[in-house]
């Protein structure tokens, strides 16, 4: 059986994947300018993180569902996860080599794929969406491969993307992608808009040099360039690994707004010591020593990003919510958020068994 992560993974091959038994995690970092200089020309501002207390204090269960598996469909490695605007959810299983689909009950309705890199095979599938007409689109960032299936499952196409080290992608009607994570071969963008075969059209967000701290680029920090996006209407909000600020790309105009969080309780990222990248233990260590950004999401003017510290069952997870109002606030002890909507956000958690919870705020 394979090792199931309680926090659930997030899968980016840039050059070191480093795995643990909570998440795999990047290095959310700190500097005066949030690294948004990189552009005159973009709108910066400073945003105020209100402390909430509490998740607990602050949210209520709406409901929870167990999802439904067997020895043949377990959730190991939930790498990304989609909700369909047609209901249900679906899962792209970075160690299982598969993608599951489950209706509003958790019902397992379709598994799609297995291991392999045959038609309609996946090595490491990290993202999946689901677009209008029903077809499942699904990103294999081993071979920056995506694949297209029907709504029933059956194989439709597949074919290579011009871009590698993307860890998440947008469907932007029905034969756009939004590509996230950046091409170190091509420049320092994080954002890649490929067509419905593959090829680049253009490149946003160039911030693959930004460090913590005005610290000059480093093989530990280049090693650490994720990033992470979401899709709300016409905007693409983008959190590197390793900033503090939140970037706001306006797909209509081009128009980028960066706002650096100031966050009460933020642990301030470290330079590492000498000799650490040739040190699992001490580069795992390091990087949990201060906080990491594993997660953002957005949906109608919310905006969800998970900061953990720590590793394992002894992580600490803080879930800093931007409202409906503009608001920033920080909720200490929260859960695995993975999805914020206007009204509720879920958390996925995988244990002895895949539970999926939502939640609304106030009591």
């Amino acid at each position: 059986m394979p090792n199931r992560a309680t926090v659930g993974a997030s899968f980016a091959r840039i050059g070191h994947i480093f795995r643990y038994s909570c998440a795999i995690m990047s290095i959310a970092c700190s500097s005066d300018t949030g690294g948004v200089a990189a552009n005159s020309k973009w709108q910066v501002s400073a945003a105020t993180v209100q402390s909430g207390g509490r998740f607990a204090d602050s949210f209520s269960i709406l409901d929870r569902i167990s999802l439904e598996e067997n020895d043949s469909a377990l959730v190991a490695s939930a790498a990304g996860i989609h909700f369909p605007a047609s209901g249900g959810l679906a899962i792209a299983d970075a160690s299982e080599a598969d993608v599951k689909i489950f209706d509003d009950h958790g019902r397992l309705s379709l598994r799609i794929g297995r291991k392999g890199k045959g038609p309609g095979e996946f090595v490491v599938p990290v993202a999946v969406r689901i677009d209008s007409l029903k077809r499942v689109h699904v990103l294999d960032a081993a071979r920056d491969m995506m694949s297209i299936f029907d709504s029933s499952g059956i194989f439709i196409r597949s074919f290579r993307i011009e871009s590698v080290n993307d860890s998440d992608f947008f469907l932007r009607g029905t034969n756009e992608y939004l590509l996230i994570g950046g091409d170190p071969r091509v420049g320092d963008s994080v954002v890649s808009v490929a067509d419905s075969i593959g090829r680049i059209k253009y490149r946003a967000l160039p911030l693959g040099k930004v460090t913590p701290e005005g610290l000059p680029m480093s093989a530990e920090w280049f090693s650490l360039r994720n990033a992470y996006g979401a899709l709300a209407g016409d905007t693409l909000f983008v959190a590197l690994a390793i900033s503090d600020s939140i970037w706001a790309l306006d797909l209509e105009t081009g128009a980028v707004a960066a706002t650096k969080l100031h966050i009460p309780s933020y642990r301030k990222p470290h330079p590492a010591q000498a000799g650490v990248m040739g040190d699992p233990t001490g580069m795992n260590e390091w990087i949990t020593s201060f906080h990491t950004i594993v997660k953002l999401s957005a949906d109608k003017g919310r905006i969800g990003m998970i900061m953990v510290t720590g590793s394992g069952r002894g992580a600490s997870l803080t879930l800093v919510m931007r409202d409906s109002t503009g608001q920033w606030h920080q909720y200490e002890q929260a859960p695995a958020v993975r999805f914020a909507q206007s009204n509720r956000i879920y958390s996925l958690m995988t244990d002895t068994a895949t539970i999926l919870t939502s939640y609304r705020v106030g009591r």
